[in-house]
């Protein structure tokens, strides 16, 4: 069973401060640890972005094949392939926004801020009910280390619960949140909730049966690691946020403490719902 000692024995002797939020989406039940404290977003504010560039184009502001062209302009480094191709080239929305989750292309996501607007973003945001989830700007990697630049704040609840919104088809039509859920499952950065679960994010390719899969979206900046997404099992999917703030160790990769504490607090909820009995 988890509850809050459980997790205050997980974060013990972690340097920083750690939020999460699951909910098992068929019985209901919720395990939360610090779930309304605000935290640095990092890329996990990327998925508020895919709905809104769904948004406007159900809206018919443009299509999802409509071409953008890569700019100077919105060039900057971190993850992704964009900064490394040539200016000039020409994608589809729909690529733009595939690069912007599965790759958490930075250009890609500036690309896609300019075309639906950030104040759009947090209008929609509040219009679902998100109050404390913002995003703050364009990634700019040139003042990352800057105390001051977020890209984006929320809480392990309502990160957790905007992932819930797409998983229950609740938001713009059922089609809508199919699609955008397939852009979450093609994730490759899957070494937070993935990493003790047994999942492979080559399943596909492989043709592999998995005993659990994942759609996820994960973020890092210095001090911050976290990710959000929807695990499936036989006994019922359930979405989970574990999020990070002020942490000492400012080493990239699997071996960052507060990845490698996100990962373990994503296993202990995966066997804990696991316990619960098969339904529908």
């Amino acid at each position: 069973m988890c509850n809050m000692k459980d997790f205050e024995k997980l974060a013990s002797g972690f340097s920083g401060t750690l939020g999460l939020y699951a909910r098992h989406l068929r019985s209901g039940e919720v395990l939360e640890f610090n779930a309304d404290e605000r935290f640095p977003t990092a890329s996990c504010i990327k998925v508020p972005i895919l709905i809104e560039v769904w948004k406007q184009a159900l809206e018919g502001r443009f299509l999802l094949d409509d071409l953008l062209e890569l700019t100077s302009a919105n060039m900057t480094t971190g993850t992704g392939v964009l900064l490394d191709l040539t200016p000039g080239l020409r994608m589809s929305v729909r690529d733009v926004a595939l690069l912007m989750i599965v790759v958490s292309d930075n250009v890609a996501t500036n690309m896609l801020i300019d075309l639906v607007g950030l104040e759009n973003v947090n209008r929609t945001l509040r219009a679902m009910g998100f109050v404390s989830t913002q995003l703050r700007g364009k990634v700019d990697w040139s003042v990352l280390d800057q105390d001051n630049y977020m890209l984006g704040v929320s809480t392990p609840r309502e990160m957790g619960e905007i992932i819930a919104r797409l998983a229950e088809e609740r938001v713009l039509t059922p089609t809508a949140c199919r699609e955008m859920m397939s852009v979450l499952g093609r994730q490759q950065y899957t070494d937070m909730i993935g990493r003790h679960i047994p999942y492979s994010r080559y399943y596909r390719q492989r043709d592999m049966k998995q005993e659990a899969l994942l759609a996820s979206k994960s973020g890092g900046m210095p001090g911050v690691r976290n990710d959000i997404g929807l695990v499936t099992t036989d006994s019922g999917a359930f979405v989970f946020a574990g999020m990070t703030t002020d942490c000492a160790d400012l080493r990239y990769g699997e071996i960052n403490e507060a990845s490698i504490l996100v990962a373990r607090s994503a296993r202990a909820v995966y066997d804990h719902f696991g316990r619960l009995s098969v339904g529908p």
